[in-house]
């Protein structure tokens, strides 16, 4: 029972970031999926992640983002060393940090702190 339960956040949640997101491309050693994700911007403060060891931290934000990525379907598990494309362009992110949402023990999303 808990694990449909599980399964049915999995479906809610890609349907969500299929619907709001877009897509993206993570490329693992030679082989690349495909998959969806919601960009957003990492915030930085004094309780955050260390912005006052930075001296500029909005040079730090500009070069870093957080991706919620849909597990539902994705073929690999991200790891630190991935890189990844988001809709059509052509920059590449280097994955740095990887936190599977993982309730019950189905992956539900990925959430992925990727740099330029």
């Amino acid at each position: 029972m808990a694990s449909s339960f599980y399964t049915g956040l999995q479906d809610t949640a890609d349907k969500l970031i299929r619907g709001k997101g877009q897509a993206v491309t993570l490329t693992s050693g030679t082989t690349v999926y495909s998959g969806f994700a919601v960009e957003g911007a990492v915030k930085f403060g004094k309780a955050g992640l260390g912005a006052d060891s930075f001296k500029d931290a909005s040079m730090v934000q500009s070069k870093t983002r957080q991706l919620t990525l849909s597990a539902k379907g994705f073929g690999v598990i991200p790891k630190p060393g991935n890189t990844v494309k988001i809709g059509s362009s052509t920059v590449s992110w280097q994955v740095v940090g990887v936190v599977p949402i993982s309730p019950g023990g189905t992956v539900v999303v990925y959430y992925l702190l990727v740099e330029k």
